[in-house]
């Protein structure tokens, strides 16, 4: 299991609207501390042992390979553990290349599928960037971006993506 990203979505401030479970409540003391994370695809490691890890979130995958997406009943588990749920679209490696036709479709793809999971409406959505962005792509990464904002929002728009390159959209 790999702890990619959650001390920069952290650090931003990103994870703040994931908190409390399914209807998204959260309590004033939610945010306070140090949340420690999980990702992982493929592997479905127990809900309550990951608890027992001290973990309170998963960063769980929506994407076209189906054998890595969360479903509606692990989520269930996951929540019911007391391990709150991150949706993260990834698709390709280079899907943010497509630009912001790109952004559109997999925003659509995401939404559908956060939403079959049981994802509570308006819950954020991570796209993946997974390769070292360089500076010289960002406007191709601006475009994406801008084209999963235009179906989800704006507010409802994260990036799962190294610091350098998260700094830049950020920016």
């Amino acid at each position: 299991m790999s702890l990619r990203a959650a001390a920069i979505a952290a650090t931003f401030g990103l994870l703040a609207a994931c908190g409390g479970g399914p209807s998204d409540t959260m309590s004033s003391s939610d945010h306070l501390g140090v949340a420690q994370g999980v990702d992982y695809a493929w592997a479905r490691p127990s809900p309550s042992a990951l608890r027992g890890e001290g973990y309170t979130f998963a960063v769980r995958y929506l994407s076209h390979d189906g054998s890595k997406n969360i479903s509606a009943s692990e989520a269930s588990s996951l929540w019911s553990a007391g391990v709150d749920v991150v949706a993260n679209w990834e698709s390709t490696a280079t899907s943010t290349f497509g630009g912001y036709a790109q952004g559109v479709a997999d925003a659509q793809d995401a939404e559908s599928q956060a939403l079959a999971a049981g994802m509570p409406a308006g819950r954020p959505i991570y796209f993946s960037i997974d390769f070292d962005a360089q500076p010289s792509q960002q406007a191709t990464l601006d475009a994406y971006f801008d084209g999963v904002a235009s179906v989800i929002g704006r507010a409802r728009t994260g990036a799962y993506v190294g610091y350098y390159a998260l700094q830049r959209l950020y920016a």
